[in-house]
């Protein structure tokens, strides 16, 4: 579901404003969430699927998927708050195409993926990404990451926050 206070603040003709840390380059604050949540909605919508990976976009892609994400939100800074918001950007699109190989992996054949596109994805980008799913190329990548998250020894149990914002919320509470 879309960030409902968002979408009121962007009616009203409001900007939500957003904090990055110096020290870790991650969004921290009261806007944090609601970036995350509108970077999520932009690339459901605009994300092109037609690489194996976000570095591999075509630039001008991203920077579109960057421009449109910031039109609700401010933020002071330098080049770490852009390269943050990058990266955020960078987590929403990994976060989407795994939602896409999980969906893949339901099917029992290429054939029956091709019939089950999610209606918000363009044909030739689902396509594209079974084919992907089916190569040698992304069955290695595959097994290898699967080897070494089997190795480690201790998973995040913070939820989807990161412990930077964990922290962050606790020192604006004492603060309160």
């Amino acid at each position: 579901m879309r960030n409902i206070a968002l979408s009121n603040e962007k009616k009203a003709g409001k900007k939500v404003n957003i904090t990055v840390s110096e020290i870790s380059g991650r969004l921290v604050g009261e806007g944090a969430q609601r970036y995350i949540s509108e970077a999520s909605c932009v690339i459901r919508k605009y994300g092109k699927w037609k690489a194996p990976k976000w570095g591999k976009l075509p630039k001008d892609d991203r920077d579109q998927l960057l421009r449109i994400t910031n039109n609700s939100f401010t933020y002071d800074g330098g080049e770490h708050v852009k390269l943050a918001l990058i990266k955020q950007l960078n987590s929403q699109y990994r976060s989407r195409r795994y939602n896409f190989h999980m969906l893949f992996k339901k099917c029992g054949s290429k054939e029956e993926a091709l019939a089950r596109r999610p209606e918000y994805v363009e044909e030739s980008d689902w396509i594209y990404l079974c084919d992907y799913y089916c190569s040698p190329e992304f069955k290695a990548l595959s097994e290898r990451n699967k080897l070494n998250r089997s190795k480690q020894q201790t998973a995040h149990t913070a939820g989807t926050k990161s412990f930077l914002r964990h922290k962050d919320d606790r020192i604006s509470k004492c603060v309160k």
